[in-house]
C-alpha cells in the first residue's frame, strides 16, 4: 500500500479552545499519549501558550467579533506510516530521518504558502507514534476580516477537497498519494486523529501527576485551591482520552459490521461467479453436439458462414469468428478450462452462434420433413 496524505482541520471558537490546543501543542502540561524522552519542536511562532493567545489577539486586532465567530483554527498534517518507515510501518515512534526532513520542509512550505501571515504557531511532534505537524492560525480572509467561512477552508465541502488536493500535489514528489477522493468514510475530527498517530490510548494520568504534595502548615482550603489550579488543565486531556476510547469502541463495532457485510458480499460474488461458470460450461456443452451434427452433414466436416466458421476433427470442434479473429478449440475434457478464460463479448458471441446453429438444424429438419411427405 502506498503512503497517503493526512490532513485534519479543527475550528477553535474561543480563546479557551485556542489555549487548550496551544497547551497540547507546546506540551505545557503532561500529555498522556506522548513519550517524555522525545521532542516537540516549535518551527514557527511563540513557544508558550500565553504568547500564542497574545499573538492571536494581536492578529485579530480591534475588529468586532461576532458571537459565533471562529477565533482560530488548527491544521494537523502527516502521512501514513508507510512513508516514514517503509520497511516496518508498525514500528511506532521510529522514522527515516531523511524522509522526515523532506516531508517537514515540503509541508511547512505548503502551510506558509496557503496561510501566510495568518499562522500563529507551527510545531513538529516527534514524541508520538508517527511524526506530524500542528499549525495554529487565525482565519482572516483576504480583506483581513475574521471570517473562517470566507477563507479557502470555509464555505462548502468542495473547498476542503481542494485543500486536500493542494496538499497532496505538494507531497506528490515524495511518493505520497492523496486519500480516496469522494470516499464515503466519515471525516475524522481532530480529537479522533490520535487513533491514527498513536498506537493505543495509554493509562489515564496517575494521581501524583494530577495533585501536588501538601506543604507544611498548609490548610485544607489552601491545598484544595492549589490542587484544583494544578489539575485543571489535565481535565481536558482526560476527557479527550475518554472520548477517544468511546470513539475507538464505536469504530471497532463499525469495522466489525463492515467486515461481516464484506464477507457476505464476497460470498455473493463467489456464488455469482460459480453460476456464471456453470452457465458458460453448459453453453459449451451445447455447442459440441450442435457443431458435431452440422459438420457431419458436410462432406469435408467444415462449415463456413459470413460471420462464423467451424470444423470438426475427431472429437475436437474448432470455432472461428471472422470479425475479430476469435478462435477456440473445444472438446469434452477442456470445457471448464475454456469457460474460465472466455470474455463477456466472446460468451455473447457463442450464445448467438448456438442460436444460429439451432435455427439452421430446424430449417434442415423442416426441409427433410416436407421432402418426405411429398414423396409419399
Amino acid at each position: 500500500m502506498n503512503a497517503q496524505t493526512i490532513l485534519r482541520i479543527n475550528k477553535l471558537k474561543s480563546l479557551r479552545d485556542l489555549e487548550i490546543a496551544a497547551s497540547h501543542d507546546t506540551r505545557s502540561f503532561v500529555t498522556p499519549n506522548a513519550s517524555p524522552d522525545k521532542n516537540v519542536v516549535i518551527l514557527t511562532g511563540p513557544t508558550t501558550t500565553v504568547e500564542v493567545v497574545k499573538l492571536t489577539r494581536e492578529k485579530i486586532g480591534s475588529q468586532k467579533i461576532r458571537k459565533n465567530a471562529v477565533l482560530g483554527a488548527e491544521i494537523i498534517l502527516s502521512a501514513s506510516p508507510e512513508y516514514f518507515r517503509p520497511d516496518n510501518p508498525a514500528s511506532y515512534g521510529q522514522w527515516d530521518e531523511h524522509k522526515l526532513n523532506l516531508w517537514q520542509k515540503v509541508s511547512n512550505n505548503w502551510l506558509e504558502k496557503i496561510l501566510g501571515n495568518n499562522i500563529v504557531q507551527t510545531s513538529l511532534h516527534l514524541d508520538e507514534a508517527t511524526p506530524h505537524l500542528h499549525c495554529l492560525w487565525v482565519p482572516l480572509n483576504k480583506a483581513g476580516k475574521l471570517s473562517y467561512k470566507t477563507t479557502e477552508f470555509g464555505g462548502t465541502r468542495d473547498n476542503l477537497s481542494k485543500i486536500q488536493d493542494s496538499y497532496a500535489q505538494a507531497l506528490e514528489p515524495l511518493g505520497i498519494e492523496r486519500g480516496v477522493k469522494g470516499s464515503k468514510t466519515t471525516h475524522t475530527k481532530i480529537k479522533q486523529y490520535y487513533q491514527a498517530v498513536n498506537t493505543a490510548i495509554q493509562e489515564p494520568l496517575v494521581t501524583e501527576q494530577l495533585f501536588p504534595e501538601a506543604k507544611d502548615k498548609e490548610t485544607a482550603t489552601q491545598y484544595r485551591k492549589r490542587a484544583i489550579q494544578q489539575a485543571e488543565p489535565h481535565w481536558e486531556l482526560i476527557k479527550l482520552q475518554l472520548a477517544q476510547i468511546q470513539m475507538l469502541q464505536k469504530e471497532r463495532d463499525t469495522y466489525r459490521q463492515k467486515a461481516m457485510a464484506a464477507e457476505k458480499q464476497r460470498q455473493a460474488f463467489s456464488e455469482k461467479a460459480n453460476l456464471a461458470l456453470d452457465l458458460t460450461t453448459g453453453l459449451l456443452k451445447t455447442l459440441i453436439p450442435l457443431a458435431t451434427t452440422i459438420t457431419s452433414l458436410s462432406p469435408n466436416g467444415r462449415v463456413d458462414g459470413k460471420e462464423w466458421s467451424f470444423s470438426r476433427k475427431t472429437e475436437v470442434i474448432f470455432v472461428h469468428r471472422h470479425s475479430d479473429n476469435f478462435k477456440m478449440s473445444l472438446n469434452p475434457s477442456n470445457l471448464i478450462q475454456v469457460a474460465t478464460k472466455l470474455k463477456p463479448q466472446e460468451i455473447k458471441g457463442l450464445q448467438d452462434l448456438s442460436i444460429l446453429m439451432g435455427r439452421w438444424l430446424e430449417a434442415k429438419y423442416s426441409l427433410y420433413k416436407n421432402t418426405e411427405q411429398n414423396s409419399l
